[in-house]
């Protein structure tokens, strides 16, 4: 388009010559350092400005095979990308970090480079059972990353024989490839994904193995991601000692929420408590007359949102807001959310907008101080959503 000016009188050339040469060094310039820029970059070319990139796992063969599709939302809550690229391949429990996406089929562990705008290409994949004392017999449950993005762990189903189960540890290489560093001690409990502590000190899981409920507890090597476990002694709630644990969720002041379910009454709503997490050695105290009871029959996933103050409890009828108090107790938040909608998964960027999915589509929902406000254009359409992602751009 410069060069345009070439076709005007001769005694003009010069000068626009001189002037086309300067925007084309600009524009080198800047294309220069759109290259340069890490992926995650908190704004696209148009001048939008990007919140977060969410990602999206369909569950279309079984076990967490299908496509990712990503989105790019932008600080309105508005999606970018209103269709999503896609990749096919591994798709179940993700999980992100700068750099990579990570998928499971079941099998294998699957990373997928992130471009300039989020969008997806497979660059490793590793068979994340081959280590398995019974790899013929296991399977990956959920993968997670602790809050560093350093370290994935595998939950790895019947690891050593039927409900044997353990975590596995893998270092993330620099081209996104996985190199297996170990595993843990095994429990029939072990089938939970992990969260972990906000200085990534120590994670907590839960089970619920016939008799046995427990909450459970890794210390956490900073160094290698080693887990070695330990009993974090969280009491079970007070009442007729048949609540099984179900779900949890670490928040950024220090505490544990988890949520509860009554197997000696099927079909009750869930309970909510909340722990304090003790600095010195990761135990767990339950914090008095914090015992809330949810709305739900199902709670399927919780998160706090980034400063540690609001909870998102989703489940099989809708979304419940919660406030934890400086006592460590949680309050609740107005109503229901979308009650008619079965939600799978809860996430949180940074910039106070928390994301959900049910099995049919993609939603992004404002928060004013725990207050959810549907943003425009959800939900998305995703047939058989199964797994979410968010990666925050600023």
């Amino acid at each position: 388009m410069c060069f345009e000016g070439l076709r005007y009188a001769r005694q003009r050339v010069l000068p626009l010559f001189i002037a086309c040469a300067l925007l084309a060094f600009v524009c080198l310039q800047t294309a220069a350092a759109q290259t340069a820029s890490p992926a995650g970059a908190g704004q696209l070319a148009s001048g939008n400005i990007i919140a977060a990139y969410a990602y999206v796992g369909t569950n279309v063969s079984g076990n967490g095979n299908g496509y990712v599709s990503d989105y790019v939302i932008s600080a309105t809550g508005i999606s970018l990308s209103p269709v999503g690229h896609q990749v096919s391949g591994a798709s179940g429990s993700l999980a992100v970090n700068q750099q990579f996406v990570f998928a499971t089929d079941g099998t294998n562990v699957v990373t997928y480079g992130r471009g300039a705008n989020g969008d997806l290409h497979e660059v490793a994949s590793v068979n994340g059972v081959a280590h398995n004392i019974t790899p013929q017999g296991s399977l990956v449950g959920s993968i997670v990353l602790d809050r560093g993005g350093q370290t994935l762990y595998a939950d790895e189903i019947n690891y050593d024989g039927a409900d044997d189960d353990a975590y596995t540890i893998w270092t993330i290489n620099s081209n996104g490839s996985l190199v297996y560093a170990g595993a843990t001690d095994i429990s029939s409990d072990y089938f939970a994904p992990l969260a972990f502590s906000q200085n990534d000190l120590y994670a907590y899981g839960y089970g619920c193995y016939f008799a046995s409920w427990d909450i459970f507890g890794f210390t956490r090597n900073t160094q290698n991601g080693a887990l070695t476990s330990f009993n974090p002694n969280a009491a079970i709630p007070p009442g007729n000692g048949m609540y099984c644990p179900a779900n949890l969720a670490v928040s950024a002041t220090n505490y544990v929420a988890v949520a509860y379910s009554d197997v000696s009454q099927q079909g009750s709503n869930f309970l909510l408590a909340d722990y304090a997490i003790n600095n010195n050695n990761g135990t767990l105290n339950l914090v008095q007359n914090s015992e809330i009871t949810t709305p739900f029959t199902a709670v399927t996933s919780t998160q706090f949102d980034p400063t540690g103050t609001y909870l998102a409890v989703a489940g099989n009828l809708g979304i419940q807001m919660y406030q934890l108090t400086s006592a460590g107790t949680l309050t609740a938040i107005g109503s229901v959310v979308d009650p008619n909608v079965a939600f799978e998964t809860v996430r949180w960027d940074n910039s106070n907008h928390l994301y959900a999915i049910s099995s049919s589509g993609l939603y992004v929902f404002r928060s004013t101080n725990g207050v959810l406000t549907q943003a425009p254009g959800y939900p998305l359409p995703q047939n058989q959503a199964a797994s979410l992602a968010v990666l925050p751009a600023q």
